[in-house]
């Protein structure tokens, strides 16, 4: 009797059940290895899905004598992958990533940033999340994410961009409402500059414009203008302001030395303020 160290081991296998001796493996199966000692697996590629496929062994010892295992039956099952699916979440422009990649349960994955250029407008992209809202686990470029046991989907998040309004002040008016621009801006918006409709008055003066500064010291605007905020700053900015003009004929002097029309503390200070 040959000890187990001197057996060697060759594996066949069919797709019918015709493989149960030795002349029936070496006659009609196909055999996946070449005889090899201490053989406890074989690793075969390329079956098709869902196949029954039928395995058997021969065992040759020293003096070549070859006997047959019990043939075995087996239906090969697909490793089921999964995919990272990247969604917009509102954009209006640009196209999501796309990874052509298939995941097996507890790979990783290379998060892709925004590569096709998402767009949503008043906002900037922030980076992806496992939830739509925000509250699942977040991820930013190059993050590794281990894949379970479905397609894991990321979702874009975007964060609002800064915005501000144009108030118009009295600055010292006696009476009157000042107009009301509703509009939100985001920096280096340009807003058209209203009319003094709410009838903003002052005891001995006539309405004269806007300026950013209460002396007039700033940018002047006319109703219909345009106002820009060049700086794009997140804080607080100065846009409007409200002048008088003293009545001719007073002998007031303005600030430069004029008669008529002196920039007293104007009527408006106005200013952008930022929205939250």
């Amino acid at each position: 009797m040959t000890e187990q160290s001197g057996l060697q081991y060759r594996v066949y296998r069919s797709f019918k059940n015709n493989i149960q001796s030795v002349a029936d493996m070496e006659s009609k199966g196909i055999a996946v290895n070449t005889y090899t000692a201490d053989l406890d697996s074989v690793q075969l590629t390329n079956l098709i899905d869902g196949m029954p496929y039928y395995f058997n062994v021969i065992v040759k010892d020293k003096a070549g004598n070859k006997t047959a295992y019990t043939m075995q039956q087996v239906v090969t099952v697909a490793i089921p992958t999964y995919s990272v699916i990247y969604r917009g979440n509102g954009h209006t422009s640009g196209k999501v990533p796309v990874d052509e990649y298939y995941y097996y349960a507890d790979e990783q994955a290379e998060i892709l940033g925004n590569s096709g250029g998402l767009v949503r407008t008043g906002y900037a992209f922030a980076d992806w999340n496992t939830a739509a809202d925000g509250t699942g686990t977040s991820y930013a470029e190059g993050d590794l994410a281990t894949i379970g046991q479905e397609d894991l989907v990321l979702y874009a998040q975007w964060t609002k961009n800064p915005t501000y309004k144009v108030l118009y002040d009295g600055n010292g008016e006696t009476g009157g409402t000042g107009p009301v621009d509703n509009e939100e801006y985001e920096p280096g918006a340009v807003a058209t500059v209203l009319s003094n409709a709410g009838g903003f008055v002052k005891g001995g003066y006539a309405f004269d414009g806007w300026n950013t500064e209460p002396y007039g010291d700033g940018t002047p605007y006319a109703a219909g203008g345009f106002a820009r905020d060049e700086r794009r700053r997140r804080d607080a900015v100065r846009a409007v302001g409200d002048r008088y003009g003293r009545r001719a004929g007073t002998g007031s002097r303005s600030r430069s030395g004029g008669r008529a029309k002196a920039n007293i503390a104007p009527a408006i200070d106005g200013r952008m303020e930022r929205c939250l």
